[in-house]
Formats: C-alpha cells, sequence, structure tokens
C-alpha cells in the first residue's frame, strides 16, 4: 500500500523534500513506518520528539494505516 508522507520545518530542511510517498505493509502503524522513514532518511533525527497526523488527525504511534493515507511528521516548534 502507498503512504505519503508529509515533512515539516527542520526535517523538510533535512532531506531537502516536503512529501515523499512510500509503500508500506498491511498491519504497519504510524510509528513502524516512521521509524523506518527515520532510519534511512533522518538518522540524526531518530530521538527528535515528533507528533503525528494522520490525515489532518493528530493520532498515536500503534495507529494502523490505509492504502491512500497522509502521514504528517511534526517536529517541535518554538515561537516568539
Amino acid at each position: 500500500m502507498r503512504i505519503q508522507i508529509l515533512l515539516f520545518a527542520q526535517l523538510r530542511e533535512a532531506v531537502g523534500y516536503e512529501q515523499k510517498t512510500i509503500e508500506a505493509s498491511n498491519g504497519e502503524t504510524v510509528g513502524s513506518v516512521a521509524r523506518r522513514f527515520f532510519d534511512s532518511n533522518l538518522a540524526g533525527f531518530l530521538n527528535l520528539p515528533v507528533r503525528f497526523a494522520l490525515n489532518e488527525d493528530f493520532v498515536a504511534e500503534e495507529t494502523l494505516l490505509k492504502d491512500g493515507d497522509r502521514l504528517a511528521i511534526i517536529p517541535p516548534v518554538a515561537g516568539g
């Protein structure tokens, strides 16, 4: 199944793009896909506390994915 990964802020800057479509297996979760994506693309950010939004709703890492989902990986932001 295909999942679209959306990246923001320093994650987007680190990889040089804001979205990428990846292949995922049936039964994969938000957390498993995110870990795999970080391992292969953003190893320097593995311990960064991020939040996940699936189809524009915040979700937990245990949330199951389905074909066509849009997974946003949102790093912490600072404002002022």
